[in-house]
């Protein structure tokens, strides 16, 4: 059975659980406040980009080193930066011309045949 991840609209707290698919968006109570919790679909599926209007996405594959962090700010104004470095887009689109102004190239990732 699959693992869900739940996060708690109260305290913030994230809770993961095995459930059947169809129970996968039952409602869930959190474990430290007991707050019907809501399930976060980019924990359950890190590789889906923008689930939610509105949302940022964070991309693990273009971080930078933290302390380039005012410079790139100063490059680039609408592109978020974590405290560990990811970069924090609100589109597709953004995603897209930010690699397009810096130079790397998206490309698929290729599977090892063993």
């Amino acid at each position: 059975m699959p693992i869900y991840t739940f996060v708690c609209p109260e305290c913030g707290n994230q809770d993961e659980t095995v459930r059947t698919m169809a129970d996968a968006d039952q409602p869930y109570k959190c474990a430290k406040c007991g707050t019907l919790t809501r399930r976060d679909y980019r924990a359950d599926r890190p590789n889906v980009v923008g689930t939610e209007k509105g949302e940022t996405f964070w991309s693990e594959s273009l971080a930078i080193n933290p302390e380039q962090a005012a410079e790139h700010r100063r490059l680039f104004p609408d592109v978020k930066i974590d405290a560990e470095g990811r970069l924090g887009f609100d589109s597709v689109k953004q995603r897209s011309d930010y690699c397009t102004a810096t130079g790397f190239e998206k490309r698929s990732q290729r599977k090892q045949i063993i």
